[in-house]
């Protein structure tokens, strides 16, 4: 795919995420776990009365608790809906922290959201990116690379 697109990205910035592919994997597989909904989004939430209900466990397993705040930003607001990713990270944390009793800090949450970003795009470059035209490309590029520089690795 890169060759359809010669000149239009920087292969030095994509050989540091090459180089440094590993730690972004320690990111992703370090402690702590919580256990995950897998398929997260406002379509499996449903209110019962007063209570907020969360249904479709299918995909549930153990995991990293952002994946799961991570996917619910990301399917929000490619359905247009308007929400302050920022406090409902914060939200989140606390609640996190509060049932696993460990501290549970937005750094932690963003730095998975990151790495999330940078494996997948990187990994699945090709596979999903198969004749598709530039400006998709460079939306997904531009995102992988900010989120990249984001790690600070």
């Amino acid at each position: 795919m890169l060759s359809l697109h010669e000149g239009h990205f920087d292969k030095e910035i994509l050989k540091s995420i090459l180089k440094r592919f590993d730690r972004i994997c320690d990111i992703l597989n370090s402690h702590p776990y919580s256990i995950c909904h897998g398929d997260f989004h406002a379509d499996n939430i449903m209110l019962n009365n007063e209570d907020l209900v969360v249904c479709d466990w299918q995909n549930v397993g153990l995991g990293k608790g952002a994946s799961d705040v991570s996917f619910f930003i990301s399917r929000g607001k490619a359905a247009g809906i308007d929400m302050n990713e920022d406090n409902l990270i914060a939200y989140y944390c606390e609640r996190l922290s509060n049932y696993t009793k460990t501290e549970i800090n937005k750094t932690d949450i963003y730095n998975t959201i990151n790495a999330s970003t940078v494996f997948v795009s990187f990994m699945f470059w090709a596979y999903y990116l198969k004749n598709v035209d530039f400006n998709s490309v460079s939306k997904v590029y531009n995102k992988m690379i900010n989120s990249f520089i984001a790690l600070n690795l």
